[in-house]
């Protein structure tokens, strides 16, 4: 389990989150909601790591993050909305770089593990064609299929996704509604942005809507709940 306690981020004389608190169990999928700039992306950034935080804790199976960040950041997995793949790689070069940051020690083993974990990622979001080319002439939909493939490879108990659906066309946003629901089964927890109100009822068991700097309100088994797409609606226009 996740526990975040308290979280508050300013950026200057800017107050972006203040107390923000929740909890993430295992084997859900969580969606986050609110209005533009409302600090949702800060939140993200602040739990995998990216930014720091003033006050607060955040708390993984009751041991505090801080104590130890290396250890729980091989645990996570971040795909911000805009790729932070390195460019200049081909895609096949890119996922082998980002492979050797989790497992270091180089070997035909090794090789052979992310071949067997990536194929099924690459043809699960149609990313043959572009393996041997380099990233910087992918358009934004296959640099975000790139970036969700690099994520999902060391198998991370906690993946947080920063609007992953912008720039996907039907077929990969499929394929990664599969990998949603193999992170449940597979006692994963997922937290995504997301602005697509009737998406996050679609693949969201537990919505989150940020407002006035904290945790506003909790939707609870959103999945064809039909007052949840209303009220949260309602809620963003206020």
């Amino acid at each position: 389990m996740l526990e975040i306690n308290n979280l508050s981020k300013s950026f200057q004389d800017n107050k972006i989150l203040n107390g923000v608190s929740f909890k993430l169990e295992p084997s859900h999928v969580y969606g986050l909601i609110g209005k533009n700039g409302i600090g949702k992306t800060t939140i993200l950034n602040c739990l995998s790591g990216v930014l720091n935080y003033e006050e607060g804790e955040v708390l993984l199976d009751g041991k505090n993050i801080q104590d130890d960040m290396m250890s729980y950041k091989k645990r996570i997995a971040y795909t911000p909305d805009e790729c932070a793949a390195l460019e200049y790689l081909t895609g096949k070069e890119y996922l082998e770089f980002i492979y050797s940051v989790y497992y270091p020690k180089a070997s035909q083993e090794k090789s052979n593990e992310l071949q067997e974990k990536a194929s099924p990622l690459i043809k699960l979001f149609d990313m043959e064609p572009f393996m041997n080319k380099l990233i910087r002439s992918y358009s934004h939909g296959t640099k975000q299929k790139i970036s969700l493939i690099a994520s999902y490879l060391h198998d991370p108990d906690i993946w947080f996704l920063d609007e992953p659906l912008l720039g996907l066309d039907p077929k990969a946003t499929a394929g990664l509604y599969k990998l949603f629901e193999e992170r449940k089964a597979n006692g994963k927890i997922v937290l995504v942005t997301i602005h697509d109100i009737l998406a996050a009822e679609e693949i969201c068991d537990t919505v989150f809507l940020l407002k006035d700097q904290h945790i506003y309100k909790t939707y609870l088994d959103v999945k064809g709940n039909d007052t949840f797409p209303i009220d949260a609606i309602k809620e963003l226009k206020s």
